[in-house]
This record gives structure tokens, sequence and C-alpha cells, in this order.
């Protein structure tokens, strides 16, 4: 389990990136984790979707992009937003 973040529910063990951008997105094999390069990218897609500059995003954006970037359905990601919005604050 992750710190900060809930537990996970019955997430989907895949999805498909559709975003051909996003597909470049490499974890360190070493320590799985984001190297620089796609953590700056995930920064600057969350910075877009940050449109009232809360350091926020709120569901509406996160559905919207996830749509657009993969498979999944509302459902499903919804249940990823509430994994990372433990606060319920955005």
């Amino acid at each position: 389990r992750l710190e900060g973040l809930a537990s996970p529910r019955r997430l989907p063990r895949e999805m498909h990136i559709k975003l051909p951008l996003l597909q470049r997105l490499h974890l360190d094999p070493r320590h799985m984790l984001l190297n620089a390069r796609s953590f700056k990218l995930i920064q600057l897609f969350f910075q877009q979707l940050d449109v009232r500059n809360m350091k926020a995003i709120d569901d509406v954006a996160f559905v919207a992009f996830m749509q657009m970037a993969t498979d999944l359905h509302d459902r499903k990601i919804l249940q990823i937003f509430d994994m990372f919005d433990v606060d319920g604050s955005g």
C-alpha cells in the first residue's frame, strides 16, 4: 500500500493507453518509479488539467482526460480518482 493513498478497490489490472505521448512513460526498473522525464511530463499534464490554478484536479477534468487517454470506463476512472483524492479536495 502506498502512503497517503486510499486502499485500492477492484481496479483493472490492465488498461490500454490511447495517447501516444503517454505510451512513452517509463518506470525506473530498479525502483519502479517514474524517471525524471516521465515525471516532468506528468507534471505538465497536471498543470494543464488544473485550469483554476488550485493545485488540484476535479473529478470532471480527471474523467475527461482519462477517457481521452485510456480505454477505462467512467466507474473505473472515478475509482482511480478516489484513490488519489484521499481528502476529497480534488
